[in-house]
């Protein structure tokens, strides 16, 4: 984007002719901290108004607004993600109110006019870096202007062409050293002055970003080669027009469409864009900024009568009565510059016609002569006051932008540079002349298409993007034209559309419309719609199209529709949650019905198979120990554990039905022994036949059985008890914590001590409930400790076995677990090395030590308690 301040300043005119130059060519509703989208839809037209949205949506980033069907958009000097393919979609066959401002839906209005309708369309972008006419045919660059004086002078803040920059800070060093180039812009002569410049292109970037789209395009390595060799040249000698060129037509050989048969592909259509240099005022103007600011005035003109055209044919097109408009006409300016034999560059011919020596004062003089009655034509000679412009030097062109003080130079009126006109056989046209009719022939080239507009503007000379300079701008939206273009655009009615298109965004707004309609056209549900809103007095009703005449209107059917919309979305979610949720239903019953029917056919699959692989187990030795269990569902895991135990149950009875009665005692003991020690106590006589009276046995107490039976009937005789648990020889600690031998005798009342000396005389009787448990080791020796509600618990070991291996220990255990279980009284059972007690009403620890040379069960006194040695042999 190009301007510079207005301002009274010179033109120094050198031999060019101005350039056009190529480019390309975004509505859903934005909220209100953004500005207005549309310069139409602002409440008062005026300058302030107008300059405040457009400060507003800068710096909030929003760079494009729209003027009905023109995008004005502002430099943000930074990079902002609104490009891309998935933009592109995001614009793609939508129309330009359904989504914000973006270059791409003006790009995609004019493609979508040309197909549709088969017509041509052109782009007419104002305010940019070049200027550059381009026609694009069928993906072809038909035609472009020269571009020379750019290359050799730059006005003060500006940069010469990217090129230039992008092959000396992106190139690689390998390139720069073939080219004869270093990498410092400021090495050379037509750059200079622009390396300095503030800018925020990334020439590194998109040096790569150009080697790929030349690559892209079909370019060969070669042509590239030589481009780059070119733009060396240039840098070295200056000659840039003609490489452009070269440029132009290469890309038309390679993009042009091949096979075209308008039979089959239908009529061939053309999409025109324009993008040229905005207007300019600097200190010095040259022939440049004359040329420049005429066709900026040329196509002002061709901009508002092209905009009144369309809204004229729009209305008569919907039957909407015109109201005429007025508006500055500014063709008294480019007659001032163009008319035949009468305006500027007419006399300035004429000047170069005449024989002798013609002076740029004689041309002053000539021009004050003829135009010093024009209204928009001045100089020092006709306005004396005017002191900054000098006398026979200066002129002063009044454009519809601001006042452009020249200074006329004939000899830049010649395409050939300094050459004396007596060096050429023919008199070439000059400059001026070339330029008009090149303009004369691009405006009626335009006339003839359907336009679209984007008015580029600059926020600030210090390209940055946090600075919103008010007058600066200001000065541009008046030299563009675009308060005029918001006037005509809603002169009549300020905001037009489809009545398909208003019904799709308010029928939600009016209970006869939503969801959709029942009569008879869109243009009666639509008039439904107004006339509840009594909005019917500031709408009229084309063929296709609503016209809403205030922007207030707008906002009105925008208001009833936010507020509506809200509870629609409620509404919406509402039946979508519900039907979510019913198929939710439908789908969790249908698998539960599902996994109900499978998990019937597993169970019964299951069943089938215990049936089928147990039908036998009674004829079985083992009753069905053997057999293997299918694996279960996982609903029947529960139902298998308890059918494993009621097998084991089944199992066990069969079992016992065969054992003899006398047998059972035994069994339930040594069943009450396995609950307390399996797996606690690795050897604890299971497998041994339990006696359990071994002072009464013949074979292990065959000298003292008769004194034990004779002390054991006069205690039964005494206590009453009815039965013996238990009865063996013991070793154990007196209290002077010796060992000594004694027997003990366990009945189903009371615990005593016996002394075998002394004819097994009772030492001491414990009753049975004063025992709260029993500890013994994990290893195979026989001590065991009964424990005591007294705090005063009895150690022993027994002893005196008959055989090495006899192991009582889990005896012992058995009978009493099985006997306080029977009685419904707790019985703690521990296993443990060491052991803790209680001796006395003192804590001991007793422990196990084997030796193999003992001889005997031994208890030795320690720090701690006690130690038994227990024979290592014996408990082999």
């Amino acid at each position: 984007i190009r301007r510079k301040e207005p301002g009274l300043s010179s033109y120094h005119f050198r031999t060019s002719r101005v350039t056009p130059r190529l480019s390309k060519g975004m509505a859903e509703q934005e909220s209100l901290e953004f500005g207005k989208a549309d310069f139409v839809l602002l409440d008062n037209l005026t300058i302030e108004e107008f300059l405040a949205n457009l400060e507003v949506r800068f710096y909030k980033n929003r760079i494009y607004t729209y003027i009905g069907e023109v995008v004005v958009s502002v430099n943000p000097y930074q990079h902002i993600d609104l490009y891309g393919r998935d933009m592109i979609e995001h614009y793609k066959g939508r129309e330009l109110y359904e989504r914000p401002p973006h270059l791409y839906a003006i790009a995609d209005s004019a493609y979508k006019a040309m197909k549709r309708r088969a017509k041509d369309t052109c782009i007419v972008i104002s305010g940019s870096e070049n200027l550059l006419v381009v026609r694009i045919k069928e993906n072809t660059i038909l035609t472009r202007g020269p571009m020379r004086s750019r290359v050799i002078v730059q006005q003060r803040g500006e940069r010469n062409f990217h090129s230039f920059y992008q092959l000396i800070l992106g190139g690689s060093d390998d390139l720069l050293k073939s080219l004869y180039l270093q990498r410092d812009a400021e090495e050379y002569a037509f750059i200079r002055d622009g390396a300095t410049v503030n800018s925020v292109v990334n020439d590194k970037e998109n040096f790569k970003a150009v080697m790929k789209a030349m690559e892209i395009i079909g370019f060969s390595d070669k042509e590239i080669d030589t481009i780059y060799k070119i733009l060396a040249t240039i840098l070295h000698l200056a000659i840039y027009e003609r490489l452009f060129c070269w440029i132009v037509n290469r890309i038309n050989d390679v993009i042009e469409v091949k096979g075209y048969d308008p039979r089959i592909h239908g009529k061939n259509t053309v999409i025109g864009v324009l993008d040229i240099y905005g207007f300019e005022i600097f200190e010095n103007n040259s022939f440049e900024q004359f040329c420049i600011n005429y066709c900026n005035e040329k196509l002002q003109q061709l901009f508002i009568e092209l905009i009144l055209r369309q809204e004229q044919a729009e209305y008569q097109r919907e039957g909407i009565e015109w109201q005429h408009i007025d508006y500055f006409n500014n063709q008294i300016i480019v007659d001032l510059v163009e008319q035949q034999h009468k305006g500027i560059i007419a006399i300035l011919d004429e000047a170069c016609m005449n024989v002798g020596k013609v002076t740029d004062a004689i041309l002053v003089d000539t021009m004050d002569s003829k135009l010093g009655k024009h209204a928009h034509y001045t100089s020092r000679k006709l306005c004396p006051t005017e002191k900054n412009m000098e006398f026979n030097k200066h002129f002063r062109i009044k454009h519809y932008a601001g006042q452009v003080t020249s200074n006329p130079v004939l000899k830049d009126m010649w395409p050939e540079g300094k050459l004396s006109i007596t060096e050429v056989t023919k008199r070439p046209l000059t400059a001026a002349t070339l330029f008009r009719s090149s303009m004369i022939a691009l405006v009626v080239n335009l006339e003839c298409k359907e336009p679209y507009y984007v008015r580029c503007i600059k926020p600030n000379d210090q390209k940055s993007p946090l600075i919103f300079d008010y007058e600066r701008c200001r000065h541009q939206v008046e030299y563009l034209g675009l308060l005029e273009n918001v006037r005509v655009r809603r002169a009549g009615f300020a905001y037009r559309q489809p009545y398909e298109r208003f019904l799709q965004r308010y029928k939600m707004i009016c209970e006869y419309t939503w969801p959709n309609h029942l009569m008879s056209t869109d243009l009666e549900a639509t008039r439904m719609i107004v006339d509840q809103r009594n909005f019917q007095q500031d709408v009229a009703y084309g063929k296709t199209k609503l016209f809403i005449r205030t922007p207030q209107t707008l906002f009105g059917l925008e208001s009833a529709r936010a507020e509506t919309i809200p509870l629609i979305v409620l509404f919406l979610q509402k039946l979508w949650r519900g039907a979510i949720a019913r198929k939710r239903c439908r789908g969790m019953r249908a698998v539960y019905a599902i996994m109900s029917y499978y998990k019937t056919f597993k169970v019964k699959a299951y069943l089938i198979e215990v049936m089928r692989r147990f039908q036998n187990v009674r004829s079985m030795k083992d009753y069905g120990k053997s057999v293997i269990w299918p694996t279960p569902p996982a609903v029947l895991v529960k139902f298998e554990e308890n059918m494993k135990y009621l097998f084991r149950r089944w199992r066990a009875r069969q079992i016992v039905k065969n054992i003899p009665p006398s047998d059972m005692p035994q069994i339930k003991a040594k069943i009450a022994a396995m609950d307390a020690l399996l797996g606690r106590r690795k050897d604890w006589g299971v497998q041994r036949n339990w006696e359990q009276d071994y002072l009464s046995s013949a074979r292990d107490n065959p000298e003292m059985m008769s004194q034990f039976t004779t002390t054991m009937n006069g205690l039964k005789s005494k206590e009453q008890f009815s039965s013996v648990l238990f009865s063996a020889h013991v070793r154990k600690v007196n209290r002077f914590n010796k060992c000594e031998d004694r027997a003990i005798l366990i009945t189903d009342q009371h615990l005593y001590k016996l002394e075998p000396a002394k004819r097994y005389k009772s030492m001491k009787a414990l009753p049975l409930s004063h025992v709260t448990g029993v500890s013994v080791t994990t290893g195979r020796d026989q001590l065991i400790i009964f424990h005591t509600k007294v705090n005063d618990d009895l150690v022993v070991c027994l002893d005196k076995m008959q055989r090495g291996n006899d192991n009582r220990i889990g005896e012992v255990v058995g009978v009493l677990a099985n006997h306080f279980s029977k009685n419904k009284i707790p019985l703690q059972v521990n296993v443990s090395n060491p052991i803790n007690c209680n001796m006395r009403g003192k804590k001991r620890t007793v422990m196990v030590e084997e030796r193999i040379e003992q001889t005997q069960p031994d208890f030795k006194k320690n720090h701690t308690g006690f130690t038994l040695y227990w024979s290592g042999i014996q408990c082999s």
